[in-house]
């Protein structure tokens, strides 16, 4: 509409037009430009305020994300059945959770130190144990 009023008042929505700049079209350098014509949205935007085409979704992106994450694919990527990956994702949160024990508690006497290694010592049993009976609940075909 600004290119057919040549003498048009500019708005704070429409960005200045000119016949060289009209022609040029900008790659847009990430997903928060118009890929029509490189205008960056405004915040919350589903359209473009320039030239009105409509956003890509983000929702794809996250769908992307989301279905790398899920707990069915990374079960098939792997190729473990369901009771093994449970029992594996349970003995990494173990050998986590001696990790973080080890981190968070400093020993002030050799009773705290005991104690801490008693904790890790569980800790690591415990993932021992779920790594064990991930091995256990595998079945191969």
């Amino acid at each position: 509409m600004a290119e057919v009023v040549h003498n048009a008042e500019q708005e704070f929505w429409r960005p200045p037009v000119s016949a060289a700049v009209s022609e040029i079209v900008v790659a847009p350098a990430s997903d928060r430009a118009c890929e029509r014509c490189g205008t960056e949205y405004m915040v919350g935007a589903h359209f473009c305020h320039s030239c009105g085409t409509g956003r890509a979704s983000q929702a794809t992106v996250i769908e992307s994300v989301v279905s790398h994450l899920e707990f069915q694919n990374i079960r098939e990527k792997l190729g473990l059945p369901m009771g093994s990956l449970v029992a594996f994702l349970v003995g990494l949160g173990c050998v986590f959770a001696a990790l973080s024990v080890r981190i968070l508690y400093t020993p002030q006497r050799l009773v705290d130190w005991q104690a801490i290694q008693i904790y890790c010592i569980q800790w690591l049993l415990g993932a021992v144990v779920a790594f064990a009976a991930g091995i256990l609940l595998k079945t191969s075909k």
